[in-house]
This record gives C-alpha cells, structure tokens and sequence, in this order.
C-alpha cells in the first residue's frame, strides 16, 4: 500500500526551438521573461536602469513577463518593444538574440535553462544555476557591466553567432526527461 506522489518539475518548454543560424543584422533584441512581483526582485528596476543608458538605434526589447504594463510603457518611451500580443509567446521568444537575467534571486531561473537550451545569448546577474552554466563574462553584476558588456556585443555579433552552438551544449541534461528521472530518484 505504497502511495506515488508525482509533480511537474521545472523543465524546458519544448515548443521552444533552435535559432536559426544567421547572423543578427539591424537592431538586437533584448529578451526579459518571468514573473514580476511587487519587490522587484526579477530586477525590472535595473533593466529601466540599463535602458536609460543604451541607445535606442542599436537595441530594442522583447518583454515576456505578466504584470509587466508598467515596465513595457516605461521601455516604450524610447524603445521598439515587442510582447507576446505581437505573435505569441514561443514565437517572441525566438526571436530574442540577448536574454537578460537581472534578478536580485533565483532557483534555476527557467528563462536561462530554455535561452541556453535554444541558443540565445544569455547575460545573468549571479543567481540559481548561472554561475554553473555561464561563463565570467556573462556573469555580471552591475548595471555597468551589463552596458558594456552589450555593447560589446553589439559591436562583436560574431559571438552571438558562436552561442548558438555553445549554449545548447550546457544544459544538455536539463530535460523534462532528466527532470522527471531525477525527481522520481530523490522521491523513492
């Protein structure tokens, strides 16, 4: 009379799929997904931080976030702003070139796992699994850093090209798959 308990673990959304291989031409979109909540602690305040500092003609935004009116009307003041009412959710999603993790604290965070999964280009504050899955010069922790470092990025787009191959390798074992097995292991 053994009793099986069974949740859904965190994974990878699976409609999600590689990006293409091209080159990012014009603009990069910068991708900000999760849940906002009332103490800002997925760092909507640095990203209106950072956009105060980047320029409008290299940048523009991809935001896929509920509760997040305030923080698309503010990025709208300046910047091109796209969200999920623009082609849906997976379809907005791929078509980010940068995702941008700013979060004060995290567990994993999920948008990384399926960035890196599909190979986005991530730069992550040192939260969750970041520091596991990232290399240093996609670990920041300043607004500053985060404005150079796009920069950076912008003038050097070749990297974006090279992360594409690079960040699906990462996370290769964060699968439902893995997910469900792991978890069926530490429940037993």
């Amino acid at each position: 009379n053994s009793t099986k308990f069974w949740y859904i673990p965190l994974g990878a959304n699976e409609k999600l799929s590689p990006k293409e291989s091209k080159e990012v031409q014009g603009k990069i979109k910068l991708g900000f997904i999760g849940r906002l909540y009332f103490d800002k602690v997925k760092g909507e305040d640095k990203l209106l931080d950072l956009a105060n500092k980047l320029d409008p003609n290299k940048f523009e935004f991809v935001i896929l976030s509920p509760n997040s009116e305030s923080l698309v009307k503010n990025l709208k003041q300046r910047f091109k702003v796209y969200t999920a009412k623009d082609g849906g959710f997976e379809e907005m999603f791929n078509s980010i070139d940068v995702t941008l993790v700013l979060s004060k604290y995290e567990g994993t965070p999920l948008p990384l796992i399926e960035s890196l999964q599909i190979g986005i280009y991530v730069l992550s504050t040192k939260v969750g699994e970041a520091p596991s899955l990232l290399d240093n010069e996609n670990l920041l922790s300043s607004v500053d850093q985060f404005y150079e470092r796009l920069n950076y990025i912008y003038d050097n787009r070749k990297c974006l090209q090279q992360f594409k191959n690079k960040g699906p390798k990462l996370t290769k074992d964060r699968t439902w798959k893995s997910f469900v097995e792991k978890s069926i292991k530490i429940w037993e």
